[in-house]
């Protein structure tokens, strides 16, 4: 278990100060930043919006190398590298080009490294936290034929060649976010309730609502509305009159939701309208949504633990002062648009004890990640694992103790990102009165 130091994105989405879930994460990884009251002033002023804990080139996870601690010594096991990179921050790609079946796993190069040669030494996904506290782009991740085409086509935009499916599990029960088109009867609805809305797209109760229909309304907003943006701010100022008039107990959640998008993008963003035709989608603690490709989707806020293919590869339509990749973003979406609503993920109990110790796994359908939440309490059993290949451990509550039979016992702390390697046994305990809380994420082989 080698202990990282991550890279915190700060994107003006995120939450302000390092008070928060990702400030705190960042905190752990500059333990000496409060010594200055002048930066840590500046820090406290940051959008923290996510801790990435990988080797993506856009924001590496690094180790400091120490010759002198025998546990790294033993683990790392290469006199010349540890001698060379002593006292040296380096990105934890370094481990896995040096000896990749080592720290990647046999059997991650066996399954992952024959069929993609970029994976016989890197990750093939990518951890992160996230805090939201200003929503985000409404957007999709193109699959992998399109991903290729769009790196090759405007690598400038479009940085790798990966897909991008992931799963967003929510710590907290303040999650929402805007995932999946509505089902015909609540677009109608959506529509009966604000008479601008209808008059911009047409509806009338004869209206058929299908695949065809909702595509046309995508078209008319990316290809005409959000290209006269003085048109669009009077649809939405209009809407907003609407929905004010309205007592706030009788609005529709859309109707609050378009306000509160209002007051973040202002009356002139395409997102605003476009968010009508999605579903709202609230998490409690715990509970997970999977996103496959191609499918739109807008976090809106709460704190969350994400895993992906290992890509950031992202084409927005709405909520956004970036670019927007409207005509990539109406291509991707599938003939038959109208999606089925789902229900949240709950995760699938592997392990609990009496004393309040488990072990609890999210399923993702893609083998490039799974994610595990662990939970330890003090004077409890605790849990004992191993898994085929490597892993990347965020601890998000409590103090405890990793134990490898090889090397030792690791003490782990709230907020700190771990490198755990494949093909270990390790027992987890609680040593805090709080109880442990830790997020593993690996490959699903």
């Amino acid at each position: 278990m080698i202990r990282l130091h991550c890279k915190a994105q700060t994107y003006h989405w995120g939450k302000t100060g390092l008070d928060t879930l990702v400030g705190k994460a960042y905190l752990a990884s500059v333990p000496s930043l409060p010594e200055s009251a002048e930066l840590y002033e500046a820090a406290d002023q940051e959008h923290y919006a996510e801790l990435w804990i990988g080797d993506h080139p856009s924001g590496p996870a690094e180790i400091l190398v120490n010759h002198e601690d025998a546990q790294m010594a033993s683990i790392i096991a290469d006199e010349g590298f540890l001698k060379h990179y002593h006292h040296k921050d380096i990105e934890i790609s370094h481990l896995f080009k040096l000896n990749p079946a080592r720290f990647l796993g046999h059997k991650y190069i066996e399954h992952f490294g024959t069929k993609n040669p970029k994976l016989q030494n890197s990750m093939a996904f990518l951890f992160k936290l996230l805090a939201v506290e200003k929503a985000l782009s409404i957007q999709a991740h193109p699959h992998k034929s399109l991903a290729e085409q769009l790196h090759k086509e405007h690598p400038e935009i479009y940085k790798d060649d990966n897909h991008k499916p992931e799963i967003a599990i929510a710590l907290g029960d303040d999650f929402m976010a805007l995932f999946g088109f509505l089902s015909p009867e609540k677009l109608a609805l959506n529509f009966k309730q604000n008479k601008a809305l209808s008059e911009v797209f047409g509806y009338t109760e004869s209206t058929v609502i299908d695949a065809d229909f909702l595509k046309g309304c995508v078209k008319h907003m990316f290809y005409e509305l959000d290209k006269d943006l003085e048109n669009l701010q009077g649809i939405t100022t209009v809407l907003q009159h609407e929905i004010t008039a309205t007592p706030e107990g009788d609005r529709s959640p859309h109707q609050s939701l378009f306000l509160t998008l209002l007051s973040q993008y202002g009356p002139q963003d395409i997102g605003l309208i476009f968010s009508f035709f999605f579903n709202i989608f609230n998490l409690k603690k715990d509970e997970a949504v999977v996103i496959t490709p191609n499918e739109p989707h807008a976090y809106i806020r709460g704190d969350l633990v994400e895993c992906m293919a290992n890509s950031d590869n992202v084409v927005r339509g709405g909520l956004t002062p970036k670019l927007k990749d409207k005509e990539t973003l109406y291509h991707m979406l599938p003939d038959d648009t109208l999606t089925v609503e789902r229900a949240p993920v709950k995760g699938v109990p592997l392990f609990e004890s009496a004393g309040g110790s488990s072990v609890v796994e999210y399923k993702t359908g893609f083998e490039e990640f799974r994610v595990i939440k662990v939970q330890a309490s003090k004077g409890d059993q605790g849990v004992t694992i191993r898994y085929n290949t490597f892993s990347m451990v965020i601890v998000i509550g409590g103090k405890g103790s990793v134990e490898f039979k090889e090397y030792g016992m690791f003490t782990i702390e709230a907020y700190q990102a771990y490198y755990v390697m494949p093909e270990q046994e390790f027992a987890v305990k609680a040593e805090s009165e709080e109880p442990l809380v830790m997020f593993i994420a690996n490959c699903d082989i």
